[in-house]
């Protein structure tokens, strides 16, 4: 469902929250593999439409938050990974870093991967895994 579509007409962010729960049967998908408890979903999680698009997903193993947003590189990208690196971070398009782009246009974009040390260097790894594909 669409929660907070009555928001749509004044421009307030409206958003989907699901859960994703383990098919119990073996028959045809039915309702009786939706009555489950909490306790047995598998993931969970949001995403919200809005001046942004973000989504955010719950596992077993944490919670991750993806934003749609084609950052520009000189009033966007470099002060957040002037920012992040500051604060002990790392800042990335996945091929270089942030602050190593010599712009071309005032409006240049470029994608940014933001986050802990560790954080990045596991997208890195897994970046790199499928690049070469």
């Amino acid at each position: 469902p669409l929660d907070g579509s009555s928001n749509i007409d004044c421009l307030v962010s409206i958003g989907t929250i699901f859960g994703i729960y383990r098919k119990q049967s073996t028959d045809e998908p039915s309702e009786k593999d939706a009555l489950q408890p909490g306790r047995n979903l598998v993931a969970a999680g949001y995403a919200l439409y809005g001046s942004a698009t973000m989504l955010v997903l719950a596992t077993e193993t944490g919670v991750n938050c993806f934003m749609l947003d084609p950052l520009r590189l000189l009033y966007e990208c470099n002060p957040m990974a002037f920012v992040m690196e500051k604060a002990g971070g790392l800042a990335t398009t996945g091929k270089e870093a942030v602050l190593d782009i010599v712009p071309t246009d005032i409006h240049q974009r470029a994608p940014v991967i933001l986050g802990s040390p560790d954080d990045v260097k596991e997208f890195l790894e897994i970046y790199k895994k499928h690049a070469a594909k």
